[in-house]
């Protein structure tokens, strides 16, 4: 598997794990990872809008994860903007969506707000306005419990 397939398996991975434990101790909480192209092993084609979708308390949310190995920014090459384009058509709809950025450098997280992001394509975000914050803290912020 290249770089670029393994890239946010790891973000990714964790996530689930705190979603995970958190659907079993909640009843009004679930979740469920949405398979891209490359998870499905080629099963599907079409693309997607997220990562995971939450449903918690009335309320669904859209979580891109994308990890970094860098202490603040994100490439936008990483998150493109056709993708961003898909997201924002399920905000309209009424989704909470959130991009969740893990930065493998220092295993720190930062959660941003889908309207942070704009539509240039080159260069990286600057992602220090953001709390960095530990996993355990993760979920908490992103549902805003």
């Amino acid at each position: 598997m290249s770089d670029s397939a393994n890239r946010g398996k790891v973000a990714e991975s964790k996530l689930r794990t705190q979603f995970a434990a958190l659907e079993s101790g909640l009843v009004d909480f679930t979740f469920e990872r949405i398979l891209d192209a490359h998870s499905a092993r080629g099963a599907m084609s079409a693309a997607r809008a997220g990562d995971f979708v939450v449903y918690y308390r009335g309320k669904n949310f859209l979580i891109e994860v994308k990890e970094v190995a860098h202490d603040f920014r994100l490439p936008k090459s990483n998150f493109k903007r056709d993708q961003r384009a898909r997201m924002k058509k399920r905000q309209l709809a009424g989704s909470i969506c959130r991009v969740v950025t893990y930065h493998s450098t220092t295993g720190q997280w930062r959660i941003m707000p889908l309207d942070y992001f704009g539509t240039e394509e080159t260069g990286s975000w600057d992602l220090q306005e953001f709390s960095s914050i530990n996993t355990k803290q993760l979920i908490g912020v992103i549902l805003c419990l």
